[in-house]
């Protein structure tokens, strides 16, 4: 038992065995700002795929930019937002498994595509004319 009182648990409330996570005043106020750099970066990133979308690059070229700034946000967002920082080694291998696993999904599609490379439209969706 022991030896301090408990203050009288709120109507409605449960008994859990998780520690409550009392932060502080300086704390909550540092990870508010925390949070609010990672959306002012969120947002340059956005505001640079679109900047991206005017330079001339090929076709090929654009997919790779706006990839590549898409990978980075995702990132952002799951080590700050969804608290991926502070995990556990389990969590990251299961991220790490659904990684290959879409990987494999991509590679799968683009061999696909490259065993039937010609369709009944152009990539616009003009019909060909036919023979």
């Amino acid at each position: 038992m022991s030896s301090h009182a408990h203050e009288p648990m709120p109507a409605g409330a449960e008994p859990t065995d998780e520690v409550e996570i009392h932060e502080s005043r300086e704390e909550i106020i540092a990870n508010r700002k925390k949070c609010m750099r990672v959306f002012y970066l969120l947002l340059v990133a956005t505001v640079l795929t679109v900047a991206a979308s005017w330079i001339p690059f090929n076709m090929t070229g654009h997919i790779i930019v706006a990839l590549a700034i898409a990978a980075a946000k995702a990132v952002l967002v799951v080590l700050f937002f969804m608290h991926f920082l502070h995990e556990r080694l389990t969590i990251y291998q299961f991220m790490a498994l659904t990684m290959v696993f879409a990987a494999v999904l991509f590679v799968l599609t683009y061999m696909a595509w490259v065993d039937h490379p010609v369709l009944p439209f152009d990539v616009y969706g003009s019909p060909e004319a036919g023979p």
